[in-house]
Order: C-alpha cells, then structure tokens, then sequence
C-alpha cells in the first residue's frame, strides 16, 4: 500500500464508472463514479459520486458510506415514510442495508467512503 496521501481531483482517477441508476421512478438520474482510492483488502474506496435530476429506488446499501454533499440537493425517503433532504454542505452515513428512495431534485456531486465488512 502507498505511503502517501491521496488527493481528490489531483490524483489521477483510478476508475470511472458511468451508468445509468436502476429501479427508476422518473427523470434520467444518470450517474458518474470516480474513483481514487481502493485499499488492497478490498474493504474500502473511496471517490466522487454525481447523479443527474431524478428519482430512484436505492436497494439495500451494499457497505457502509460516508458522504459530504459538494453539490446540489436530494431527498432521501426510508421505507417507513420519513425523509431528510441533504444540500451542499451537507456530511452523512448511509448505514449498510439501508433501502432509500433518492429524489435528485438539483444535480448531485458527493465525495464518499465506502467501508465493507465490518
């Protein structure tokens, strides 16, 4: 493993991912992942995650995930009804297994860490 800081958006990237997010409501929430670190257990990564306008089904989270919101605003709806809405600025965790519904209201750019098998 590096000995070395990584540095978002001055590293280079070590993978992008552009796709298309599944269980769609309404709009076009397209969405672009950069990636620039991965940790050689496989435990962790992190990166940039942008998504256009749009509505979607989040099934259940895969790790789980810090965020800071750099840009735009969402509204996150749990299944029982409750929601919070993140704006620019905003830091939070998506806990692992959480299913969401994510409402994009204004493109959404977030830096992330993902933490596996805790």
């Amino acid at each position: 493993m590096s000995e070395k800081l990584t540095v978002f958006f001055a590293d280079p990237v070590l993978e992008r991912i552009e796709t298309r997010k599944e269980n769609v409501l309404s709009g076009d929430p397209t969405v672009v992942i950069e990636k620039f670190f991965n940790h050689p257990s496989g435990n962790m990564t992190a990166g940039t995650w942008e998504c256009q306008v749009g509505k979607f089904v989040l099934p259940p989270h895969p790790s789980d995930e810090f965020c800071v919101f750099l840009e735009g605003e969402a509204v996150i709806e749990y299944e029982n009804g409750d929601s919070k809405t993140i704006k620019a600025g905003d830091g939070f965790i998506i806990p692992k297994n959480l299913v969401s519904t994510w409402d994009i209201k204004k493109k959404v750019k977030k830096m992330f860490v993902m933490v596996y098998n805790l």
